[in-house]
Formats: structure tokens, C-alpha cells, sequence
């Protein structure tokens, strides 16, 4: 019989251990168990391991509880339990360490990453012209049009009135019979188009814009603002030129055309490129309208497309905003990543990882408009260099990475996915360049000059359809008579154009 206390054998059936004299338990009598303890070392490792401030000082003390937790255990001879808990408390840290350690690292920094000196901007002596640009912008608590000149009520006037897409008949029914209420915004509008006229005197239009974070919402009404005034601007010129002010149309067609022409080229914010992009082809419409119509006098013709020369890349560019879009980002992390360096959780965000994915992202965008070297420009690893051998992520189109990236840098993916901007700029882009193209051809038609049907995108030439007095590209899906063909209305006849095109 084998003594609890000293772990002796002694005779069978004996009463007493005769090597320390602990009392043993017969056979006819009931065990009488020592009562074991609670490793408190093993409790100490469980408190450390959930509850600990920082998780490396809970990976790296939690195993040193359980080491000594499990040498007592032996020691006890049974007389302490936990020896799975203190088990789990040593091999646990060891498989999670090291998963930590990779965690916490962040991918090297971009060599040569973009900065505001990348963006296209005005020189100097253009400075003056943006602060006549922001002249239009209204206070943050007054979106009320003042800084054109008209109240909310004329603002929605206009937008009843807007003929931006319309057809020439209806462009005409509007016009026609709302010409009062025009000729009275446009003077109430003086305000607003003294600015045009001094953007005008420019050779450039500066945007100076700062990629800020949080963002100022200056640039938001000024872009509304002046959204408005090409709406007055539209419905003003074709009034004067239906009644026969020809001189008048032209000359503040060609003013408001010129200031979008050239605020285009430096524009750095998203909203203001897109009031660009869509002014340039709200005037586009218009020059149109006048070139099908056949009291335009030829000279009129003449001075219309020799303004509306083919827009340049500069104009059409999407660079500016996607550097400067990349750049905000840059300012968003930055400051989470402050915020991440007070706390005692490491590897949240990695602010160089995350740098990367939108850097990535942007490139992209940029080589598929195909103006940028893909070698110049080669994608980056996201991870790091521990790890770079790992394929990127693929950034969906929803700005969701995939699972285990986001468990890689959760903070990081969050703010991809908030402020990954959409490919818009893009097709907007693509669609000016094709409506530019298709002006080209009309004005070339009625001028006399050669005429190439060529196309940009969508298709191999454009469509001359007399049946439906339409000169067009069938759009991104390929197919006529869909909701996205792009395409200029066109009178065949003073055009030149019979059943046969040629």
C-alpha cells in the first residue's frame, strides 16, 4: 500500500506508514483523498492572457506562468490540478507569438511616393485667379447662390428650365417661352458673371486647392455655384441666338467654354472636375444646336470652331484627382495612425500597407486611361517584406479587400473602403472626348473640310444614322439604340448629308 504522503510502499493492510508514520487507509475503510489545490499560477496566466493592456506582454508572460504552473503540478505529486490549463497557457502564446509578430509588421515605405508637387498646377502669376474662382463659393451655413446673386428661388427656376440633354425642339419650346424669367435671373446674375469675365482675362484658371483632412467644403459651393451659372449661361445664349443676337450667343458661349476649358486643366478635386467635364459637354450641345441650324451664318460657324478646337489631354485628364484624392487618404491615415500610436494594441492600422493598396489602386486607373507607363508605375507589394512574396489583395469593386487582408490591417481596409473613390471620372472622361469628336465631324461636315468617322472607344467608326438624325457611338455596350449610346442630334440637310453617307 502505497502512502499518500511520502509515496512509500508499505505492507498490505497496514495501518500507519512505517517510514513517516502518516495514518493509511485500509481496504475495509474509505479513501480518505488529500484535498488538491487550484494552481494559482495557471489563474495568474488566464488573468494575463484576456485581460492584460498589451497583447505581446500577455503572449510573452502568460507561457512563463504556465512553465512554472506545470513544474509545480509535477512537483505535487497530484496534489495541484491545472496541468491542461497550464499546458494550453504554454503551448498557445508559443503558435500565437509569432502570428503577433507578423502582424504587428508593416510594409516598407513607398520610394518616391506622390506629392502635392506631382499635381498639374498653374504657374504663380495665376494665383490671383483662384481666389476670384472661390469668390463663388457661399459660406459653409449659406448654400444660397449669393455669391452669384441669386436667392434659392431663381436657383430652382433654373434647374426647371435646365435644358442640359435636350433636343433641339425642346431646347427651343423652353427658351422661347420662358424668355422673360431668363433675361431677369441673367441680370440678377451680374454677380456671378462678373466672375466669369475675369476668369476669363486669364490665361490659366489655378486651383489651389489643399488635400486637407477632414476636408474643407469650400470647393462644394463654389462647384454648385457654378454649376448653376452654366445652366443661366445655356439658356441665355440660345435665347439671344434664336432671336438673332448671334454676336452676343457666340461671345458668352465662348467665355463660359474658355473659363471650363482652362479651369479644367488644373482642377484637383473630384466635384470640381466633374462640373467641368459636364459643363464642356453641356457646351458642346449648344455649339452643336447652332452648327444644325441653318440661319447660323457661316462666319458664326466659322468663329464656333475655331473656339472649339479638339480638347486637348491636358483638359480631359483625370490625373489631378486621383493624385489629390490619394493624397486625402494619405491625411486620413495619418491622422488614425495617431491615434493608433496612443494605443497599446499594436498593428490596428499599418498606415504603409494601406498607403500602398490605394497607391495600387489609383495606378491602375491611371495606365488603363492610357496615357501612363505601366513600367513606371509598377504595382507595389501590400505586405511586408517578410512576406512580400505573397500575391496583393484585389481590391473589389465595392472598396472590400479580401478577408485576410482586412484581419492583416482591419483599420486600414476600413478606410480603403471609405474613401475609395469610384471609376466615374473615367467614362465621364471617355464620353466628352467621344461628344468632342462627333462636334469635330459636324463642324468639319458643315464647313466643307474633310470628314473622318474614326471612332475613340465603343466602336471602329461612328454612326451617321439619317433615319433618326443622329450622329453617334453605341456607348460601352456596344449596341445602337440603348440607353448609353452618346450621340449629337443633326440636321442631314444643312449638314450635306443625303442616304449616302460619305
Amino acid at each position: 500500500m502505497q502512502c499518500p504522503k511520502c509515496n512509500k510502499d508499505n505492507q498490505k493492510g497496514a495501518k500507519v506508514c512505517e517510514f513517516c508514520s502518516c495514518a493509511l487507509a485500509g481496504e475495509d475503510q474509505p479513501k480518505n483523498k488529500a484535498k488538491r489545490k487550484v494552481s494559482w499560477w495557471a489563474i495568474a496566466g488566464i488573468i494575463i492572457f484576456f485581460f492584460s493592456p498589451s497583447a505581446f506582454v500577455s503572449l510573452v508572460l502568460t507561457p512563463i506562468c504556465g512553465i512554472i504552473s506545470y513544474v509545480l503540478i509535477k512537483k505535487s505529486n497530484v496534489q495541484i490540478w491545472g496541468k491542461r490549463l497550464a499546458l494550453c497557457e504554454i503551448i498557445i502564446p508559443a503558435i500565437l507569438l509569432p502570428v503577433m509578430f507578423l502582424w504587428s509588421m508593416d510594409a516598407d515605405e513607398i520610394p518616391n511616393d506622390y506629392t502635392i508637387d506631382d499635381l498639374r498646377s498653374a504657374p504663380a502669376q495665376y494665383n490671383e485667379s483662384y481666389e476670384i474662382l472661390m469668390s463663388l463659393a457661399d459660406g459653409p451655413n449659406d448654400p444660397n447662390y449669393s455669391a452669384i446673386g441669386l436667392s434659392q428661388k431663381y436657383a430652382r427656376t433654373l434647374e426647371k428650365l435646365d435644358i442640359g440633354g435636350s433636343n433641339h425642339e425642346e431646347i427651343i419650346n423652353v427658351v422661347t417661352s420662358h424668355a422673360e424669367e431668363i433675361n431677369f435671373i441673367w441680370g440678377k446674375a451680374k454677380k456671378g458673371r462678373d466672375v466669369v469675365s475675369r476668369l476669363d482675362s486669364f490665361a490659366e484658371i489655378a486651383d489651389l486647392a489643399m488635400p486637407n483632412f477632414p476636408e474643407e467644403d469650400g470647393n462644394y459651393h463654389f462647384s454648385h455655384n457654378i454649376h448653376c451659372l452654366e445652366g443661366l449661361y445655356n439658356l441665355y445664349i440660345c435665347l439671344n441666338f434664336l432671336n438673332g443676337n448671334e454676336d452676343i450667343a457666340i461671345k458668352e458661349l465662348i467665355a463660359l467654354d474658355g473659363v471650363l476649358r482652362k479651369l479644367s486643366v488644373n482642377a484637383r478635386e473630384r466635384l470640381t472636375k466633374m462640373v467641368c467635364l459636364f459643363g464642356l459637354r453641356r457646351n458642346i450641345d449648344i455649339a452643336n444646336f447652332f452648327a444644325n441650324r441653318p440661319e447660323t451664318s457661316q462666319r458664326s460657324i466659322e468663329i464656333i470652331a475655331e473656339h472649339f478646337e479638339p480638347l486637348i489631354e491636358a483638359q480631359t485628364s483625370v490625373r489631378n484627382e486621383h493624385i489629390y484624392e490619394y493624397l486625402i487618404f494619405k491625411e486620413a491615415v495619418r491622422a488614425s495612425s495617431e491615434e493608433d500610436a496612443n494605443s497599446t494594441k499594436p498593428g490596428v492600422l499599418k498606415k504603409n500597407s494601406s498607403f500602398r493598396v490605394m497607391k495600387n489602386y489609383y495606378d491602375k486607373l491611371l495606365i488603363a486611361s492610357g496615357k501612363y507607363n505601366s513600367e513606371e508605375n509598377e504595382e507595389l507589394s501590400v505586405w511586408p517584406r517578410i512576406l512580400n512574396k505573397l500575391p496583393n489583395p484585389e481590391l473589389k469593386h465595392d472598396g472590400r479587400l479580401p478577408r485576410i487582408y482586412e484581419f492583416f490591417n482591419p483599420i486600414g481596409s476600413l478606410l480603403v473602403y471609405v474613401f475609395k473613390g469610384s471609376d466615374i471620372l473615367h467614362d465621364r472622361r471617355t464620353r466628352l472626348q467621344v461628344n468632342d469628336d462627333l462636334l469635330q465631324i459636324v463642324m468639319n461636315r458643315r464647313l466643307g473640310r474633310e470628314v473622318s468617322l474614326k471612332a475613340r472607344a465603343y466602336s471602329d467608326e461612328y454612326i451617321v444614322d439619317l433615319a433618326n438624325k443622329k450622329i453617334l457611338s453605341p456607348g460601352p455596350d456596344g449596341k445602337v439604340d440603348t440607353k448609353d449610346d452618346i450621340y449629337l442630334e443633326i440636321n442631314p440637310e444643312v449638314l450635306g448629308w443625303d442616304e449616302t453617307v460619305n
